[in-house]
Parts: structure tokens; C-alpha cells; sequence
């Protein structure tokens, strides 16, 4: 899962933030960097599930920061060169 995430963000996927996620990421002070942070370097947590409304995989990375963890809810789908952010969390 961490090589399909860094493979779509080299080749140039195209990063879709929801309306929920944006929302999420201002109540919680999460800037875009974090965002790319998360997508470029934190890791794979929990377990993956199929979204079958758009036929991709449903997974949760979460990146350790100092002071914080940034968790995102992403959707990957399978035949689009995108990723989706659906929410953002911070832990701790």
C-alpha cells in the first residue's frame, strides 16, 4: 500500500481533498504540508476495506509529529491516477 500511495504522489496523481476533510482540516489546524507529510511519509495503520461506490481501496495512514500524530482517511481508487482525502484526524 505504501508503494502504490508514493507511486500515484511521483507520478503525478492528482490529490483530492473533500468538502468534510477540508472542513476537518481547519477545525483541527492541519495545514496542507501536513497533508503531504502524511501522504509522503506516514504509514499504512488499521486494516484496508474495498469501496465498491468507487471501486478503490479504503485505507488510514497516520504520520508522528512532534507534539502530534496526523491520521488521513484516503481512497485510492482503482482505475484513476488519484488519491482522496475523505477526513483528517490529529491524535494526541
Amino acid at each position: 500500500l505504501h508503494h502504490e500511495i508514493r507511486n500515484r504522489l511521483n507520478s503525478g496523481a492528482t490529490i483530492v481533498v473533500s468538502e468534510h476533510a477540508q472542513l476537518r482540516m481547519d477545525e483541527r489546524g492541519v495545514t496542507t504540508q501536513d497533508i503531504w507529510d502524511t501522504l509522503y511519509r506516514g504509514m499504512a495503520t488499521g486494516n484496508t476495506s474495498r469501496n465498491e461506490k468507487n471501486a478503490g481501496t479504503l485505507c488510514r495512514i497516520s504520520f508522528n509529529r512532534p507534539r502530534n500524530a496526523i491520521s488521513l482517511v484516503i481512497d485510492i481508487p482503482d482505475r484513476v491516477n488519484s488519491i482522496y482525502i475523505v477526513t483528517v484526524y490529529v491524535d494526541g
